[in-house]
Parts: C-alpha cells; sequence; structure tokens
C-alpha cells in the first residue's frame, strides 16, 4: 500500500472501526474518500489502516483493491 494514497470507493464497502475499546463493523458508503495511514504488513492479518473523514478504520487489503474507483493498480504495490 502507498502510505498517503487517496482514493474513492466505487461501492459501499466493510470496514472495522474501534472506538473506546469497542470493535464495530460499519459499512463505508460509495463515494467515501480514503487516505492510506498504512499497512498491509506481510506478517499481519492483511488489513490495511485508513482515514475516512475524522474517522481511523481498518479494511482488508483486497476490499480496498477491488473496491477503488481510480487506481487500484497502485494500491496493489506494496508501501
Amino acid at each position: 500500500m502507498l502510505t498517503g494514497t487517496k482514493f474513492r470507493l466505487n461501492r459501499p464497502t466493510l470496514a472495522i472501526e474501534i472506538q473506546n475499546g469497542q470493535t464495530e463493523a460499519i459499512m463505508v458508503p460509495a463515494g467515501a474518500e480514503l487516505t492510506v495511514l498504512s499497512g498491509p504488513h506481510p506478517d499481519s492479518d492483511q488489513l490495511v489502516q485508513l482515514q475516512w473523514g475524522d474517522r481511523r478504520i481498518a479494511m482488508f487489503a483486497i476490499a480496498v483493491t477491488t473496491q477503488v474507483k481510480e487506481g487500484p493498480e497502485d494500491l496493489m504495490r506494496s508501501g
């Protein structure tokens, strides 16, 4: 993943959000603009850390690379 890369989702996508120690599955709507913060790491569960507005969320790398409107080739490279 390319840290700092911005993209928009082309359809609603499941994400994970942790707030106040609670993990919650949320749907991020189509058209949402996300920024890659970090990940995935080869020794991890393939989660990508993202910024969505003022929220920090995580998505599986495969969801990110298949649900973007523009530039999925860039997101497939590790960074």
